[in-house]
């Protein structure tokens, strides 16, 4: 509450103050004039209620202000104008006209006549086979164990005899030749291992089971083949390190 309302109660109390006092007073002056009175007759002084400053809260209007916000408009922005093209015009050159002229070429024609003269066929005997070679390998080579040394597995080979036309050995000296493509070993000469039989003979080849392929061929004693070449591949087993490979005398060595 403001201090003008506080002045304006102030005020007010002060003028009933005031007011009480001079009743009492009028009252006090009439009760002395008319002599005694008695008790009874004297008026009771009443006590006026004393005001009470109740502040009033004060009454707040609250102020909407508003305030206008510019939303800017788009400006549309027009769209830039086609310009159209040239047009353009197809201006056609023409060829200049070609003049052929047709020119015949006349080709002379010979008459040849072929004359056919026979030639006379050759006389005499009709060229024949060269002869076989005077001894064979065998058809399928043969597979055993090593019995003809101690060696055991750690050794591989080959070994074979030479059979005659009649059966038994041949007893004449011939030799064995054995290679591959990486090795070629010492021709041994046949009779040289009677293991194989009389005209037995022997290669080693390993110190060691293998897998090898290898060829050998019979030969005289001067290298000329008399045989064609026997193929032998191991097999690379324990029980089968020695290669039989007997040849077979088929025909006369001097015809």
């Amino acid at each position: 509450m403001d201090r003008g309302n506080d002045g304006l109660w102030n005020a007010v109390s002060i003028f009933f103050l005031v007011a009480t006092v001079v009743v009492i007073i009028i009252f006090l002056v009439m009760g002395f004039s008319a002599g005694q009175v008695s008790e009874a007759a004297v008026p009771t002084v009443r006590v006026l209620p004393t005001s009470t400053n109740t502040p009033i809260p004060p009454t707040v209007t609250p102020t909407l202000t508003l305030t206008a916000t510019n939303t800017p408009t788009p400006t549309a922005t027009g769209l830039p104008s086609l310009t159209p093209r040239p047009t353009e015009t197809d201006t056609l050159t023409p060829f200049p006209s070609a003049t052929i002229t047709a020119t015949t070429t006349v080709t002379p024609t010979l008459d040849v006549t072929l004359t056919f003269t026979p030639i006379p066929s050759a006389t005499g005997p009709s060229p024949t086979a060269p002869p076989a070679l005077p001894f064979a390998g065998p058809d399928n080579v043969q597979f055993t164990r090593n019995f003809a040394n101690t060696q055991g597995c750690a050794w591989e080979g080959i070994g074979g005899q030479i059979l005659a036309l009649g059966g038994g050995s041949y007893t004449n000296t011939l030799q064995v030749h054995v290679f591959n493509a990486t090795q070629d070993f010492a021709p041994v000469f046949t009779g040289t291992n009677s293991a194989y039989g009389a005209s037995g003979f022997e290669v080693r080849i390993a110190n060691a089971i293998t897998r090898d392929t290898y060829f050998v061929q019979l030969q005289t004693r001067n290298g000329v083949p008399i045989s064609e070449q026997v193929t032998v591949s191991f097999p690379g087993d324990c029980e089968q390190n020695v290669a039989i490979v007997n040849f077979q005398q088929v025909r006369s060595l001097n015809p």
